[in-house]
């Protein structure tokens, strides 16, 4: 194999790596806010209340 090919695969495999960790990082703060959103919102408020 030639050293040319092997920096493109590594290339290829770290910004798919980098994708799929990007995404789950996504989709955790975006179903947090779906699925917790009154632990946000009680959040707001007691810092809202605290000032």
């Amino acid at each position: 194999m030639c050293p040319n090919y092997l920096k493109r695969c590594w290339t290829s495999f770290s910004s798919i790596g980098a994708t799929l960790i990007l995404s789950h990082i996504s989709s955790f703060r975006t179903q947090s806010f779906l699925v917790w959103p009154h632990i946000h919102l009680s959040m707001r408020i007691s810092a809202t209340l605290n000032r």
